[in-house]
């Protein structure tokens, strides 16, 4: 049976044990709750930043990314956009990801949609070039899409 936590011992600059102490008294925690949330903290953004960069060599798909970093799909979207990594989406990309069993929060934010928005952009031009349709007709698909994946929650 495997164990659900480990101890883990490390050693410490007394800079960075004067900071773990004003952080604890600040939030009112032990030394133990305020390493796991920072720990924690820090392999999450590890994480999107890795995943991203696998994104930008080619390696992996944007989904993919956002699986891996157990992120959904439209934080690793607004992440990209944030970190200004260029797109390597397709509408297809975006068709497939849509089908797939990716977590959809119930409402989407603003910056939900200025992450799709820009992953569309991305894809828009590649898209008309190809004799594809008018722009507007995809982003209507692309918004009943979304309705219908969050009727499914």
């Amino acid at each position: 049976m495997m164990k659900k936590e480990q101890i883990v011992g490390a050693r410490l600059p007394q800079s960075l044990i004067n900071d773990l102490e004003k952080i604890e008294q600040v939030d009112q925690s032990d030394r133990s709750t305020t390493l796991r949330k920072l720990l924690s903290g820090a392999i999450r953004d590890w994480k999107l930043d890795y995943y991203a960069k696998e994104y930008t060599r080619g390696r992996i798909t944007m989904s993919r990314a956002a699986e891996e970093a157990e992120v959904p799909l439209w934080e690793m979207l607004e992440y990209a956009r944030q970190q200004k990594i260029p797109a390597q989406y397709s509408l297809e990309d975006l068709r497939h990801d849509m089908q797939m069993d990716i977590p959809v929060k119930k409402t989407v934010r603003k910056s939900d949609k200025a992450a799709l928005l820009t992953v569309i952009k991305a894809a828009r031009s590649e898209y008309n070039a190809k004799g594809g349709r008018p722009w507007e007709e995809v982003k209507k698909e692309i918004d009943r899409s979304i309705t219908r994946r969050k009727g499914k929650k």
